[in-house]
């Protein structure tokens, strides 16, 4: 087994086990950090608005590649066992399937226990639509929505640029998507500014949505789900998005769990209509159970995937 796919499967092991502890530091702490600092100085030296989200977007990336690429040589100049160590801990901080499941089981458990309240609040902690009046199917639907979309972008695509480029691949694509999370909106203070970094978002996510819309579709019948309507409904709706990616995964897990996601959702009060994916009927609390076996399960998959690859290079 190569040192890469070493450092790669305790990185793994490491998200599968710990999870994002809230008493730790994380790196997407300081990359938002990093963020509002470049987002502040780029306004006030540039007088373009999509300018200096250029150049904010191409100083957050060189500042956390560099940091990242600096504690990777320091350790291995230490010693080769260093680099290893430091190399795991920083693919480990990009990765985010176990809080990405973590949240999703919270929100499951809430709504077995006919805890609305408290399952409203849980899914409010997933998505950023409001929640306050959401009845417990659109709960579900919420979670299995958030599920699905960031199953790509929080843990298939980290994995995926870590075992392409390493702890440096995995750290800009983090900052990246921290990026499009915090200035990459259309609302009027960052219609300009941000959309380098959604689109460039959206680049880097392009392949991740696709590989992932596969390994979907491959992981449905290891948990008894409709492997054939995850690849019909996913090639069916993937454009029925803003997004060139999002609805690829979305569809195809609607697809498989026989379900419609979409709909109209409330921001800040105001009604949004979604476009719907999928036929059937709306979600359950046992579609969410099964999403989030299909989230495993294709993030596994996705694992294998990865490691082969690394261990198959020179």
């Amino acid at each position: 087994m190569s040192a890469g796919t070493v450092v790669l499967f305790l990185a793994v092991a490491l998200d599968l086990l710990l999870g994002d502890p809230q008493r730790w530091p994380h790196p997407v702490r300081g990359m938002g950090w990093l963020i509002r600092l470049g987002e502040r100085w780029t306004r006030g030296a540039i007088s373009s608005s999509r300018w200096a989200g250029v150049v904010t977007a191409a100083f957050v990336m060189a500042v956390c590649g560099g940091v990242a690429f600096a504690l990777v040589e320091g350790a291995q100049r230490l010693h080769p066992t260093a680099g290893a160590v430091v190399s795991v801990l920083i693919i480990y901080s990009c990765l985010g399937a176990r809080d990405l499941s973590d949240h999703a089981v919270r929100v499951r458990r809430r709504l077995a226990e006919q805890d609305l309240e408290g399952a409203r609040q849980a899914v409010g902690m997933m998505v950023s639509r409001d929640t306050g009046e959401l009845d417990a199917g659109n709960v579900s639907r919420g979670a299995i929505e958030s599920v699905a979309e960031n199953l790509v972008d929080g843990a298939i695509a980290p994995l995926l640029f870590a075992g392409l480029f390493g702890p440096v691949g995995a750290v800009v694509f983090k900052a990246v998507s921290t990026m499009d999370s915090m200035i990459g909106k259309r609302d009027e203070r960052y219609r300009e500014c941000g959309t380098f970094a959604a689109r460039l978002d959206d680049v880097l996510n392009f392949i991740p949505a696709r590989l992932g819309y596969l390994l979907i579709a491959v992981a449905a019948p290891l948990v008894r789900l409709n492997s054939g309507a995850a690849l019909r409904i996913g090639w069916r709706d993937r454009k029925k998005h803003d997004s060139p990616n999002s609805a690829w995964s979305e569809a195809a897990f609607a697809g498989a769990l026989g379900v419609k996601l979409g709909g109209v959702d409330s921001y800040g009060g105001e009604p949004k209509p979604h476009p719907l994916l999928g036929d059937g009927c709306g979600p359950s609390v046992t579609h969410l159970t099964s999403a989030i076996r299909l989230m495993w399960v294709s993030y596994v998959l996705a694992f294998a995937l990865v490691a082969a690859f690394s261990f198959a290079r020179p």
